[in-house]
């Protein structure tokens, strides 16, 4: 059975067209990990919920696909606030909790996009499944799995503090991009955070600042 065709919604269009040279620099410092160590899964995580992990993952799996040209796999395990299929329009299931914890084949839970080098897949399953899903070796098999088919494997994790989940997976994955919100997140709580993955098994690749402004210092214009 084909699977729906996702179209990025106008807004998040508008979002990476305003930061798309930050996500470039983004883009390029994964591409630079994966030179010195294989780096093909990410999962993306924050501190909090509403800091932008979610379209910053968006975006660092759309400029993989654009800038480094390569086949992206965009997956949502954001069990607290699943948002990748309503941004790209598609039905929530079946998806990667399906994959993970049943015999469901991948062409059976990925999405196209109208994007060739960058597809779909959406969390799927339900809430009620996740632990014993994500605490069972199945995990590590099915994410070996993508890697074999995609360049890029891009996953949008929970946040730290709000869900154990990002602390649970960490270790399944290459690399962790913690997304902050600038003049938001106090740093002892980033460190935090920071600390609760790596204890986890996690490998940080780095910090995204999201949401930075930009200030007119007062000695421009005060003498104006």
């Amino acid at each position: 059975m084909s699977r729906p065709i996702g179209v990025l919604g106008s807004e998040v269009q508008h979002v990476l067209a305003e930061n798309v040279g930050a996500l470039t620099a983004v883009q390029g410092s994964i591409v630079s990990a994966s030179e010195n160590r294989k780096v093909q899964s990410i999962l993306v995580t924050s501190c909090n919920r509403g800091e932008g992990k979610t379209v910053t993952s968006i975006g660092m799996a759309h400029s993989l696909a654009h800038q480094a040209n390569a086949q992206v796999l965009l997956v949502d395990c954001n069990i607290s606030g699943p948002k990748i299929h309503e941004h790209f329009g598609l039905p929530q299931q079946p998806g990667f909790l399906d994959y993970l914890a049943t015999d469901i084949g991948l062409e059976d839970v990925v999405c196209p996009t109208d994007d060739p080098r960058l597809m779909i897949l959406p969390l799927g399953g339900s809430g009620a499944m996740l632990l014993e899903v994500l605490r069972s070796q199945n995990i590590a098999r099915r994410l070996a799995a993508l890697k074999d088919k995609f360049d890029y494997v891009v996953c949008d994790g929970s946040a730290v503090f709000s869900s154990s989940d990002a602390s649970i997976i960490a270790s399944h994955f290459d690399g962790i991009v913690l997304v902050v919100q600038c003049e938001h997140t106090r740093w002892e709580v980033v460190q935090d955070g920071k600390e609760r993955l790596t204890k986890a098994g996690g490998k940080i690749l780095g910090v995204a600042l999201n949401k930075r402004r930009y200030y007119i210092p007062k000695a421009i214009y005060a003498g104006g």
